[in-house]
């Protein structure tokens, strides 16, 4: 069977709730070994991020599908995203937070993965 590729993004603020994301994620998945999981994060929160995680995972994935891989929105030109957009000073600071902008940069930063990657926000839960 082929591989699912899934990319989370977010910072220690968020890790709860991409934990329910990762756990319901897995519950509704038939075949939770197909899945192969990328977390975006920054570097500060890496550490922590893998213990969060593993709270979820240890009994329904194997533990080496699951990357935890950080991101630094000044490798990329995030510029382009936002060039424009006078709205932006308006909104709350979580939502111009650099992890949020990840998502417009999957084709960069897994350019190694051929086939089609599922991006998950932080406040998503699979129900099935």
């Amino acid at each position: 069977l082929e591989q699912v590729h899934v990319v989370l993004a977010g910072d220690s603020a968020v890790a709860p709730g991409l934990a329910v994301v990762l756990s319901s994620l897995l519950n509704a998945t038939l075949f939770p070994e197909r899945l192969h999981i990328h977390v975006l994060t920054t570097e500060q929160d890496v550490s922590k991020m893998r213990d969060v995680l593993s709270c979820v995972t240890i009994q329904r994935h194997p533990a080496n599908q699951i990357e935890v891989l950080t991101f630094n929105a000044t490798d990329y030109d995030t510029r382009r995203i936002v060039r424009g957009s006078s709205k932006l000073s308006v909104l709350p600071s979580r939502l111009t937070a650099e992890l949020n902008f990840a998502r417009f940069f999957l084709p960069q930063i897994f350019e190694f993965i051929k086939d089609k990657v599922i991006y998950l926000d932080a406040d998503v839960v699979i129900d099935g």
